[in-house]
């Protein structure tokens, strides 16, 4: 597997996640004084950079994953047809087709 791609993808879908995260905190302003909902908009950004990295490395993981399976599924097939070749027998020119296939005339 190439793990710089796995490291690109993660880090591509992170900034996504920041922000979304930044997009989803000013959507949905709270109208709330606790200290829970101090910095909601960094605590949006957070989880969901957390989630962008988790899902995007997952996905190109995957990716490669299902690629390197198609590919041996592929040399698999290729080389049990290659084993299956079936024996042709040569026609005697003598006789003709009916003969061959056991029909009399």
């Amino acid at each position: 597997m190439n793990t710089r791609q796995i490291i690109f993808s993660s880090l591509v879908t992170a900034v996504i996640g920041t922000g979304l995260g930044f997009v989803m905190a000013s959507l949905a302003p709270t109208q709330y004084k606790g200290v829970f909902y101090q910095d909601l908009d960094r605590k949006y950004a957070i989880i969901c950079t957390v989630g962008g990295l988790v899902l995007g490395a997952s996905q190109e993981a995957i990716r490669q994953l299902k690629q390197q399976s198609d590919q041996e599924e592929e040399a698999a097939i290729a080389s049990q047809f290659e084993q299956s070749k079936p024996i042709i027998p040569q026609l005697n020119s003598d006789t003709s087709p009916q003969e061959n296939r056991g029909v009399g005339v």
